[in-house]
């Protein structure tokens, strides 16, 4: 009988050759009845050309305000771009909206202090008591203001205006504030040692009132996501040490891997470390992006993924917003607003390159691996799409024998011209087994549909004479 090579769950590198179980990039594990199957993100879509530098959006009816470097736009749902004014910086914003009706305050914290727009133009936070936040949310009537020194903030009901005792201190640890956000009937003030929930009674002047405090802090300002409007999953966070935690009410459990903390552990400058929330096909994915990594955490299976964008180290989304029935996620790589598209096997005009990796410890030692097997949905090929990556798709296959330190040069494989079900993918003479098992992996950046249904080595029959 054939025996199956373990293909990880949750991505699992490693810091070095022969740790880890293998990696998952740009696709995921997922349940096909009672079989494990792996299919790969989805690709990005333009959807309206912004400019440069994403730092964060709002949609406020129909109209999608959206920060770049340096200009605050107005985009359409038929990607029609406005330049409602100069918005100075390149840092991330916050950004919130009132009730007023029919025209909402809009509300925007940069680098550069506390702004409002009309959407027509862009001007300074009409009341001067505002300060210097580096926050905003809105809850129930109330925009509300976090500040390094622990303050919070909150404004008039569906009001601009702020009334100078309209305050409170977030005082159960001397850490200041790095965020605040809103979260179902609960403003959250986050701190580098603590976070703080708050209810609101309605109190006067200041409205809200502390109900718990945790002892656990937050890593960096933008560390933190799961508050959007379509995400009715939990939030999530990277604590000051280095953990990701889920939290379930007042309950912040730790979800990371070692992996994942790994990478958090190299970043230098919290205020890099940046976190966002997309959805697509019922599944759920919490992102986590460094200068040179991203994580994706996929909350319905509660397992890692790594993702890259081509000739980069880290996914090229930055901010997400769910708007015109669509995620939406700004672009490092180009001045283009893209759209999450599960049809789509590129980003942009870029290569999607999706990679599996597993590992069969076990294989004895001493065995020639004559062939190996690897099961896709092959024959998904189109006639009449892009020769060749599109007639005759393939996939590129290489293999280790001393636990990853050495791997053999790429061979490539066709998955199948269109209608061609059923086709075997299959390379043979691997080499010679040693006590490190036998290491695959492959790799598909044609732009074709496919899913992953697993590999095997035949069974060890020839000896080493």
């Amino acid at each position: 009988m054939p025996v199956a090579i373990p293909f990880p769950l949750s991505s699992t590198p490693g810091s070095r050759p022969g740790e880890g179980a293998g990696r998952l990039v740009n696709c995921f594990a997922f349940k096909d009845g009672d079989a494990v199957r792996y299919g790969p993100v989805p690709g990005l879509t333009p959807f309206a050309l912004t400019g440069l530098g994403p730092r964060g959006s709002l949609l406020v009816g129909s109209t999608l305000y959206l920060a770049v470097t340096d200009a605050l736009l107005k985009v359409t749902a038929d990607g029609v771009v406005t330049n409602v004014g100069p918005l100075q910086g390149s840092g991330l914003v916050t950004m919130a909206r009132d009730n007023r009706a029919p025209s909402p305050d809009i509300v925007i914290v940069t680098e550069n202090g506390a702004f409002v727009t009309d959407g027509v133009s862009v001007s300074d936070y009409p009341d001067t008591d505002v300060g210097s936040p580096n926050s905003v949310s809105f809850l129930d009537a109330y925009f509300l203001f976090t500040y390094g020194n622990a303050t919070i903030r909150a404004s008039g009901i569906n009001d601009t205006g702020i009334n100078d005792q309209s305050f409170t201190k977030a005082e159960a640890k001397p850490d200041g504030l790095l965020r605040g956000i809103v979260k179902g009937r609960q403003f959250i003030a986050l701190g580098q040692s603590s976070v703080e929930f708050y209810d609101n009674p309605g109190r006067i002047p200041f409205p809200l009132e502390r109900s718990e405090v945790v002892d656990v802090g937050l890593f960096g300002p933008w560390a933190v996501a799961g508050t959007d409007d379509g995400w009715d999953k939990p939030w999530l966070m990277v604590a000051s040490d280095g953990t990701v935690r889920r939290w379930d009410g007042y309950t912040p459990t730790i979800v990371s891997t070692r992996d994942v903390e790994r990478s958090i552990a190299t970043v230098t400058d919290p205020n890099t470390l940046e976190a966002m929330v997309t959805t697509y096909g019922g599944n759920s994915v919490w992102s986590l992006s460094g200068p040179d990594f991203t994580w994706d955490y996929h909350i319905n299976a509660g397992a890692w993924f790594e993702r890259e964008s081509y000739g980069l180290k880290r996914w090229r989304g930055r901010t997400s917003v769910k708007a015109f029935g669509k995620w939406l996620v700004g672009d490092i790589q180009s001045a283009t607003l893209m759209a999450l598209d599960e049809t789509a096997r590129m980003e942009g005009a870029s290569p999607l390159v999706v990679t599996g990796e597993g590992w069969l410890k076990s294989y004895p030692a001493g065995f020639r691996v004559n062939d190996l097997y690897l099961q896709f949905s092959t024959g998904q090929g189109r006639e009449a799409g892009q020769a060749p990556i599109e007639t005759d798709p393939r996939v590129s296959v290489s293999w280790s024998l001393d636990g990853g330190g050495r791997w053999g040069q790429p061979l490539l494989r066709s998955m199948g011209r269109q209608g061609e079900y059923g086709r075997n993918v299959r390379v043979g003479q691997l080499g010679l087994a040693r006590t490190s098992g036998v290491k695959v992996r492959w790799a598909i950046s044609d732009p074709v549909p496919f899913a992953f249904m697993g590999g095997t080595l035949p069974k060890p029959s020839e000896r080493r004479a």
